[in-house]
């Protein structure tokens, strides 16, 4: 019998870790001692990007580990590099990968002004009947008219992308924009399912009633040598590894903080059955501690929701 993974993350948020499959941090047999360490953490979600794992390389360890994968078409990844998205090449994929991909996103285009060509590909995309659901992506900077036909056309998913080149303020304006007008219901709970793409602002996620969110944060943070933890009510970075930049600013490294402090952190650790040693040496541990943050934050969160603005910036 297979693990659902997903049991007790029914009623909150869910958090997908982006990118623990194509980056190597979900097999337990890989042989590499960091590796495991990574693999062993369970964790409910995980979002990869159909550049990445799309010729199939990781799909025996996800159908071993048993996990359903929200499959991210690639589009802005293929875009940075020059490369214009095969949409019969990726839909050949999710037809080939349908026993665990949940959830796919459309083929979205991006650019200003290309609104009518992510449409074009959704509606395409449709029409080859996959068994698995495609949702519409609609961008930061995307005319509201096109958010709108979607939400007309009876969609109940709707992934919001381009916000990881803009800056918070923006987004916060922008968001509350679409909340207010079309996204949330006046008791601030949401209309429809909404994914935010790349959205790794602990702020952001709080503030608006996300169905999902995808984040690297968990192994972004990890790989400058840091573990997320609450310490006197804030969330904190604590940099372990003596190989990062910060390993000898006061408040930001375990090994400079006062004594008061790295007891409590030391409580914190043995409570979780990790050592500040294993977390200075081992990058996979402090994916496993990531990972078990984002869980436990996830339950903390619950299902937001929207707080209307008293502002109308658009």
């Amino acid at each position: 019998m297979k693990t659902d993974h997903t049991q007790g993350f029914n009623d909150c948020i869910k958090i997908y870790a982006a990118a623990r499959y194509n980056g190597h941090r979900a097999d337990a047999t890989s042989g590499n001692p960091m590796q495991i360490a990574a693999a062993s953490e369970s964790y409910p979600f995980h979002l990869e990007s159909y550049h990445y794992v799309g010729k199939g390389q990781c799909d025996e360890v996800i159908r071993r580990n048993g996990h359903k994968i929200f499959m991210d078409s690639g589009a802005f990844s293929m875009f940075t590099l020059g490369i214009k998205v095969d949409l019969d090449k990726y839909a050949r994929y999710i037809v080939s990968a349908q026993d665990f991909i949940e959830i796919a996103s459309n083929v979205d285009a991006i650019g200003a002004g290309l609104e009518a060509e992510s449409y074009a590909n959704q509606k395409y995309m449709e029409s080859l009947k996959l068994p698995v659901q495609v949702c519409p992506v609609h961008h930061a900077r995307d005319r509201d008219e096109w958010l709108v036909r979607y939400l007309d056309e009876g969609y109940d998913y709707i992934f919001l992308g381009g916000m990881v080149p803009e800056a918070t303020p923006y987004l916060i304006e922008w968001l509350d924009h679409v909340f207010d007008k079309y996204l949330a219901n006046p008791d601030g709970s949401a209309r429809i399912k909404v994914h935010g793409f790349g959205l790794t602002t602990f702020e952001l996620m709080e503030r608006y009633p996300w169905y999902s969110v995808d984040s690297t944060s968990w192994v972004m943070i990890s790989m400058f040598g840091s573990c997320i933890m609450d310490i006197g009510g804030k969330r904190r970075a604590i940099s372990f590894s003596e190989k990062s930049p910060n390993v000898k600013t006061e408040d930001k490294s375990y090994w400079s903080l006062d004594s008061v402090t790295q007891k409590y952190v030391n409580d914190l650790l043995t409570a979780e059955g990790f050592k500040a040693e294993d977390l200075a040496t081992n990058y996979g541990m402090r994916d496993a501690w990531n990972l078990r943050y984002f869980k436990q934050y996830m339950k903390k969160l619950g299902n937001p929701t929207y707080m209307r603005s008293a502002v109308t910036f658009f």
